[in-house]
């Protein structure tokens, strides 16, 4: 994590307590869960934008999303506070204006929220029949979070063939690997028996 005056421990516990779910939404341990897989194809927002609002009958699913997502960030903006932590300025921030600190901390104690919120909650939500994925929004200050979404079944389908790829490279790269153990240690053997034979004949 990187130094922002709290640990992601110091958050957790609080933020889950502040949610109307417990905090199902929140992992216990924090990941970067904006490197979690997630496939490069259009979603079901760009491919099937009407079907996503009437046949799945859930209009309501990104604004609930959006919802989901102010909440999650404002108590972790709420915990920052009651830790007192003071957000760090950058050096064009530093001025003597106390409505521009003001607003400077504001910005920063934001920008460390999303930040937080990014390695301890769940970016994967279901809604029905679809997946959704949240990222926190490009614009700190009041930018909406950015939502993908695939149904259900294309996502394990998906996810799946991802998995036999990557366990397949895996034994790809450990045969590799055990294929140049095996030359290093025969080269060794080698060095071994060309010293030995070099200091036998001096």
């Amino acid at each position: 994590m990187r130094k922002i005056g709290v640990t992601f421990r110091d958050v957790i516990a609080d933020v889950s307590s502040q949610l109307s779910d417990n905090g199902i939404r929140i992992s216990e341990v924090p990941t970067e869960f904006k490197h979690a897989w997630w496939p490069n194809s259009p979603s079901v927002l760009e491919r099937y934008p009407d079907q996503l609002k009437s046949d799945y009958g859930i209009s309501s699913g990104p604004t609930q999303l959006n919802e989901e997502f102010d909440a999650e960030v404002k108590a972790i903006h709420e915990c920052l506070d009651k830790l007192g932590h003071i957000p760090r300025f950058a050096n064009w921030q530093n001025t003597k204006d106390q409505n521009a600190r003001l607003m400077y901390k504001a910005l920063n104690q934001r920008a460390d929220a999303l930040y937080i919120w990014e390695h301890i909650a769940f970016p994967l939500r279901r809604r029905g029949d679809i997946l959704f994925r949240i990222s926190a929004p490009r614009e700190v200050l009041g930018g909406r979070p950015i939502v993908d979404a695939l149904l259900v079944d294309d996502f394990i389908r998906r996810v799946s063939s991802h998995t036999v790829r990557d366990k397949q490279e895996l034994i790809r790269l450990r045969k590799q690997l055990n294929m140049w153990k095996l030359v290093a240690g025969v080269g060794m053997v080698i060095v071994l028996f060309l010293v030995f034979a070099w200091q036998s004949s001096t």
